[in-house]
């Protein structure tokens, strides 16, 4: 290229506007674009500049193409502007970028100029995390797009605007978002290749083979997922066995907390061998299940995570003890993450295995696990009870009554106190679950039971919320024939209500 427009140096005719100025600018701006893709950003800015120069010198002898000299003036800022971004000069990029701007929408090209430089624009936002910029730069774009459609222009807006919710850490839209580009993009494919005249049993067997290699990764990707969380939680168990057993050898001043611990420690682990059976059984239901199982892990992990600090109450841990309960720390972290990968990758049904069941017992178990977790709150909750047998899943109501019995610790506020209670109707067993928080404001009320509902709120403490805790509720509840409901005051509490027959 650098001998072509040497060559057209030479070349005299003022009055070829085509040979005199397109091509000569052209072979300067390519030339920089080249040396942009060899990644020599020094020698891409060099023409960058002189070719804008010789832009600026060339525009007084052809004033009836202004507009297309402007034009050409923008197309070479806004290459030096993807030079200086390269180059993580992000500042002065951005402001070549506006400088486009302002002056493209004095040419006759205004409307795609600005829709090009805007994507450019908002692709430096995005990689610089300036999530906010690049969201009303696209959001521009997109008012643009229905005065005039343009494919291309549409698929860079539905890319960047992915990347955006994902930076926001608003993964489900951008998940959804990310699945709209593939079907678009797919479509495109498929018409592309009937313009071709594909040949249709090619294309098709060809879909197949791309679902089955699809089918098989995320196979894999699950089983990898559910591996992980089984060796952490078996390692997390692992160290605090062995914490507990050198405790016990060294001190009696920790017996008493050894013993609560050990309570902890065995509610637990019926709760992980429920959890296992249902893990073996999950392999032949859908993706919903698995979700339902990784909501409700995350419990007993947290209440495991929580009960590891109360070892060392009353004396100073050594530095052995110390890394021992770091591990356990970051163990229960990481099972966590795992978990909430599956929330965000799975869904599916319920199925029932009813035995006759102490109800109460049922919640004394909950209010005992999670008794630690409102302590860290200086919460207090008060269980009252009418004795009571019913046919039911153990493990599923127990999810219920935990799941509501969260809440209740992450919706109140510090030094409130829960109140639990059983009573009997004539065909039933009503528990009532009323804590002192934040209530639920009523616009939202009709939605909080719904799937993945959009009423999820961060509780008093910051705490995270999924928006599925009080869908998986519904669902267990209905399975046994009975019903849930709420009743609330915005400022003042809420209380939940579980009504389940008798048979």
């Amino acid at each position: 290229m650098e001998k072509e427009y040497e060559e057209l140096s030479y070349c005299q005719d003022s009055a070829d506007f085509e040979l005199m100025f397109i091509e000569k600018q052209g072979c300067l701006d390519n030339i920089g674009v080249s040396y942009m893709y060899l990644n020599k950003l020094d020698s891409a800015q060099f023409y960058y500049q002189k070719a804008l120069d010789f832009i600026n010198s060339s525009q007084k002898y052809f004033p009836e193409h202004k507009d297309f000299i402007d034009y050409s003036r923008i197309v070479v800022m806004s290459n030096q502007a993807e030079a200086y971004a390269l180059a993580n000069n992000s500042a002065k990029a951005e402001l070549i970028f506006k400088q486009c701007l302002t002056e493209g929408d004095k040419t006759a090209y205004a409307f795609d100029n600005s829709q090009a430089t805007r994507i450019a624009l908002s692709k430096l936002y995005i990689n610089t995390k300036q999530y906010d910029k690049a969201s009303h730069e696209l959001a521009i774009i997109k008012k643009g797009l229905k005065h005039k459609p343009n494919p291309e222009i549409f698929s860079y807006w539905q890319r960047f605007y992915s990347r955006v919710l994902s930076g926001k850490q608003r993964y489900r839209e951008a998940s959804e978002q990310l699945l709209e580009y593939a079907e678009m993009q797919y479509k495109h494919t498929l018409a592309a290749r009937a313009e071709n005249k594909t040949d249709v049993g090619q294309i098709l067997a060809q879909i197949e083979q791309q679902h089955q290699i699809r089918l098989s990764e995320e196979k894999q990707k699950q089983q990898n997922v559910i591996l992980g969380l089984t060796i952490l939680v078996a390692l997390s168990l692992a160290i605090i066995t062995l914490l507990v057993w050198k405790n016990a050898r060294n001190t009696r001043k920790n017996i008493a907390t050894l013993i609560s611990f050990n309570q902890v420690i065995a509610q637990k682990n019926i709760v992980l061998e429920d959890t296992v059976q249902a893990l073996e059984g999950a392999q032949d239901q859908n993706q919903k299940f698995l979700k339902l199982i990784a909501h409700d892990l995350r419990n007993p992990i947290g209440a495991m995570s929580s009960a590891s600090q109360l070892l060392f109450v009353e004396q100073q841990p050594s530095d052995h003890q110390k890394q021992i309960l770091t591990i356990i720390q970051e163990s229960s972290s990481k099972a966590l993450s795992l978990i909430s990968e599956i929330l965000y990758n799975n869904s599916g049904g319920i199925s029932l295995k009813k035995e006759s069941v102490s109800f109460e017992e049922v919640v004394q178990s909950c209010v005992d696990m999670l008794s630690h977790k409102a302590a860290e709150k200086s919460q207090t909750i008060a269980f009252t009870f009418e004795p009571v047998l019913i046919s039911l899943d153990r493990e599923k109501i127990w999810r219920v009554v935990s799941n509501l019995v969260t809440n209740a610790i992450k919706f109140s506020y510090t030094n409130q106190s829960i109140r639990i209670n059983i009573q009997h109707k004539k065909y039933s067993t009503v528990l009532s679950i009323m804590d002192q928080g934040i209530g639920i404001p009523a616009d939202i009320r009709t939605t909080i039971f719904n799937d993945f509902t959009t009423a999820k709120r961060v509780g008093t403490a910051g705490e995270q919320t999924f928006g599925l805790g009080l869908s998986i509720c519904k669902q267990i509840v209905e399975a046994h024939g009975g019903k849930i409901w709420a009743e609330s005051s915005p400022g003042v509490g809420s209380t939940f209500y579980v009504e389940l027959p008798f048979l």
